[in-house]
C-alpha cells in the first residue's frame, strides 16, 4: 500500500517538472506598434500666454481738489473728446471745475460717485502719490491686442504676420485668430529668464472680452501642407542625432535608421532625409518579449 502511495506521488511530481518546463519554451517574441510614413501637413506652433489689451485706454483723473457735485456718464457709456465728464466743486474756495474726456472711447472703471472728495494729481508726481485707482478710464474698445513674453530659445521663431489662434479660459467653447504685429527687439531679464515681448493683433467679434483676461496663444511659426510625416513618438536621440527604428529580418531584428528632421509638429514630424512614404516604422510595443531584448536598445549599438 505504501509503494503504491509512493508511485503516485512520484507520477505527480514527474507531471509538474513536464508542465514547467513545457511552460518555459521559447520566449514569446514581442510584438510592435508600427505606422507608415506617409504625406500630410504639418504645423510647428509656439505657444504661450498673454494678457488682452484694449486699442487704447486713457486714464482720467482731478485737476482740483474738492467735491464731486455731479457726475454725467456711467460705465459703458460712449463718449467723444470733449464730453463732460464729471464736475468738481472747492467749498473753501469756491472753485469748479468741469472734467471733459481727454479721448473718445467707453467709460470704464468709474470709481467716482457724486459727494466724493477727491485730490487733484500733480503733474509729475510720483507713483506713491498717484491714488490707487483713477476717477475712470477711458477705453478704445473697436480693437484688440494680445501681449505675450516669448522666450529667447521661441522669439527667432516668431515673425510679424504670422497666423495665431487665441483662445481665452473665461470664454468657454470659443477660439479667436489674429496675427503677430510686432516683436520686441530688446529683451527683458526677470531673475535670470529672458524673454521678449510680442503683440498680436485680434480679430473680432470680440464678444465676451474684457481688457486684461489671459489668453491662450499659439502661433503659427512653421508649417507645410504636403510633408513626409511619421508620429513624433517613433523619433528618437541616436548617435548625436536622430532616427527611427525599423523591423529587419523578417521582424525579428531592430534596425536603427538615421533620419533628418524636420518641422516637429505637436503629434507628428516631417522627415526630410532617410525614409520614403510607404516605409514602417516602430512608435511603440503591444506585447512585452519573454525574455530578453527590449525596445529600447539598439541591437549591437548601431
Amino acid at each position: 500500500m505504501r509503494k503504491a502511495v509512493y508511485v503516485v506521488v512520484a507520477l505527480i511530481v514527474v507531471v509538474l517538472v513536464v508542465l514547467a518546463v513545457r511552460g518555459r519554451g521559447a520566449p514569446t517574441a514581442p510584438k510592435y506598434k508600427l505606422a507608415k510614413a506617409e504625406y500630410g501637413a504639418v504645423a510647428e506652433i509656439v505657444s504661450e500666454t498673454g494678457s488682452l489689451t484694449p486699442l487704447s485706454t486713457t486714464e482720467v483723473e482731478p485737476s482740483i481738489d474738492g467735491r464731486v457735485d455731479e457726475v454725467y456718464l456711467k460705465n459703458g457709456d460712449v463718449v467723444s473728446t470733449g464730453d463732460d465728464l464729471f464736475k468738481i466743486v472747492n467749498d473753501k474756495t469756491g472753485q469748479e471745475r468741469t472734467v471733459t474726456a481727454p479721448a473718445d472711447g467707453q467709460i470704464t472703471n468709474l470709481t467716482l460717485v457724486k459727494g466724493n472728495s477727491v485730490t487733484a494729481t500733480a503733474v509729475g508726481a510720483s507713483q506713491a502719490a498717484v491714488s490707487a485707482l483713477p476717477a475712470l478710464v477711458i477705453a478704445d474698445l473697436s480693437a484688440y491686442r494680445v501681449k505675450m513674453a516669448v522666450s529667447e530659445v521661441d522669439v527667432a521663431k516668431v515673425k510679424e504676420g504670422q497666423a495665431a489662434t487665441v483662445t481665452f479660459d473665461a470664454v468657454l467653447d470659443k477660439s479667436f485668430t489674429g496675427d503677430v504685429e510686432r516683436v520686441d527687439t530688446i529683451g527683458t531679464n526677470t531673475q535670470g529668464v529672458v524673454t521678449f515681448n510680442v503683440y498680436l493683433g485680434l480679430k473680432g467679434p470680440f464678444d465676451g472680452l474684457r481688457p486684461a483676461m489671459t489668453a491662450n496663444v499659439d502661433v503659427e511659426v512653421n508649417k507645410s501642407d504636403k510633408a513626409l510625416l511619421v508620429p513624433s513618438s517613433a523619433i528618437k536621440p541616436w548617435k548625436g542625432g536622430k532616427a527611427v527604428r525599423v523591423l529587419a529580418r523578417g521582424g525579428k531584428e531592430i534596425k536603427y535608421v538615421q533620419v533628418e528632421v524636420g518641422i516637429e509638429g505637436s503629434e507628428r514630424t516631417e522627415i526630410l532625409k532617410g525614409l520614403s512614404a510607404g516605409d514602417k516604422v516602430i512608435t511603440g510595443i503591444l506585447t512585452a518579449p519573454g525574455s530578453s531584448g527590449g525596445l529600447l536598445s539598439p541591437p549591437g549599438g548601431s
